[in-house]
């Protein structure tokens, strides 16, 4: 039974964070953006990064004391959907080169989970070492722009240490 209450917890920790970026990026401003599955990856990266910080803290500090035990089902979950094959580039591959051959593909049709994971799995540990980034989410421009000067333009939105953190993402998509 812990279990499967674990896995809802998971699941519905894992929904309320996409949800929450969301908002964090005020979505209705930027929804007709054709960077649009950009928001929804930073959403994944969101989903991600909350459940692996929600382990870390429920392993010392859960929010009722039951709650202790579920750390490593949060953490599970987590690492199962980075862990998927198709969220990995293949060997050899740089993120340029898969931006550079599914971009047109992913601006036409925004919600496509696994290549959104997949570069997704690429940012989450940008926004791990640097969690003060998500600041810069929630400057996020309505562009029409190719994605990389998207990233230009969001660069642009923000200031000091948000745009060193902009830079970091721009230079995994220009390797």
């Amino acid at each position: 039974m812990a279990t499967r209450r674990g896995n809802r917890r998971c699941e519905s920790s894992y929904q309320a964070a996409h949800e929450f970026c969301h908002v964090v990026q005020q979505y209705e401003t930027l929804k007709d953006s054709s960077n649009r599955w950009f928001h929804e990856t930073i959403c994944e990266v969101a989903s991600l990064f909350v459940l692996r910080q929600m382990s870390t803290s429920w392993e010392t500090n859960p929010p009722y004391a039951g709650w202790a035990a579920y750390a490593s089902s949060l953490l599970d979950y987590a690492n199962g959907r980075l862990d998927r094959p198709e969220r990995r580039l293949q060997v050899g591959r740089t993120p340029a080169d898969f931006l550079a051959e599914q971009e047109a593909s992913l601006r036409e049709h925004c919600y496509q989970r696994d290549k959104n994971g997949l570069i997704a799995n690429l940012m989450l540990p940008i926004f791990e070492v640097e969690p003060r980034g998500w600041n810069a989410v929630t400057r996020l421009p309505l562009s029409l722009a190719p994605f990389l000067s998207y990233l230009i333009e969001w660069e642009q939105r923000v200031e000091g240490p948000d745009q060193a953190f902009v830079k970091r993402i721009q230079r995994l998509f220009a390797s």
